[in-house]
């Protein structure tokens, strides 16, 4: 069974605060705060780490949204090196752009997160944004942040970045000013997902800069350079999710630890009030649930007792 919000609302509100019902929504509150604290504690906790399968079509790769980082990965057939950003500044010398290395197959480098979009802009072209649908909202509009073609801030009317309507198919309206990098994004939250493209409205053409959630509203990836020396490739890969609040009813819980989430819950409300050392004993508690989760639901790995002691140990045949 997999535990969404309306389940944890009614098993969890009681311990949420004194008197609070499960419609009440500073539970969806509690629940969420309990979930994001529990991602914080040290721990490949269960449904928290996720095998995935990417296409891989560039050395630049954007992971998804629900993606915080690659813990381990395999590209086709080749064994993988997983670099973290600090290897651009080695003490013995250059990481990634050591000759005839760049290339390399199963270099993976991360580039660090809070990437806005999944590809920039080709050269410094105007901006647009379009959905996938009508929207609900009169006038939903999008904030692009970014730099021009001399890498200074864009600003319209006293305020940072530009400030677009969010159109549906050819109704778009294209920036005036022209960005050469994109550094952040704020979108409303929408009924459909939404695109974000730079474009020549001379030329008429156009690329795809982004492709948005509904739910999105301040997007920021995770990016990594990736060594394929392949036209296309598919990379397999251990991740740890990001954390993501349930709002809907019908949202499963990144963590479906429900005895967790409860005494994580009361050492939140110790905290409140001040009883840290309250606090602290709920949370240790809730840690011992997560890791009891963990023990025998893992594969173990094959192994060989060679010291002929144990029950995996090889049978002792008598020598002919």
């Amino acid at each position: 069974m997999i535990y969404t919000l309306e389940h944890a609302r009614a098993y969890l509100c009681r311990h949420a605060d004194m008197g609070m019902t499960p419609d009440d929504p500073r539970v969806d509150d509690r629940i969420n705060e309990a979930i994001l604290r529990i991602m914080l504690i040290p721990g490949l906790w269960d449904g928290l780490v996720k095998t995935m399968k990417f296409k891989i079509t560039q050395a630049c790769f954007v992971a998804p949204e629900f993606v915080e980082t690659i813990l381990k990965a395999r590209l086709e057939a080749y064994k993988t090196e997983l670099h973290t950003p600090w290897y651009e500044f080695m003490d013995g010398g250059l990481g990634m752009h050591d000759v005839g290395y760049y290339n390399y197959t199963g270099l993976i480098i991360d580039q660090g997160d809070r990437a806005p979009v999944q590809a920039q802009p080709s050269t410094y072209l105007g901006v647009f944004a379009t959905s996938d649908g009508i929207e609900t909202h009169p006038d939903p509009r999008i904030t692009v942040l970014g730099e021009d073609e001399y890498h200074k801030e864009i600003w319209t009317n006293g305020t940072p970045g530009v400030n677009l309507p969010i159109k549906h198919n050819n109704e778009a309206v294209i920036s005036t000013a022209k960005f050469f990098k994109i550094t952040g994004v704020i979108k409303p939250r929408t009924k459909n997902y939404v695109r974000l493209y730079a474009g020549d409205p001379v030329l008429g053409t156009s690329e795809l800069l982004a492709y948005y959630h509904p739910m999105e509203t301040n997007p920021s990836y995770r990016m990594y350079h990736i060594g394929t020396g392949l036209d296309c490739a598919v990379l397999y890969a251990r991740c740890k999710l990001r954390f993501a609040p349930a709002i809907y009813p019908t949202d499963a819980l990144l963590v479906q630890n429900m005895p967790a989430i409860k005494a994580e819950m009361q050492a939140i409300r110790a905290f409140d009030s001040s009883d840290i050392k309250g606090g602290m004993a709920f949370e240790a508690l809730a840690k011992q649930m997560l890791s009891g989760q963990l023990e025998g639901k893992e594969t173990p790995n094959n192994e060989i007792d060679w010291g002929g002691q144990g029950p995996d140990a090889l049978p002792d045949y008598p020598v002919q």
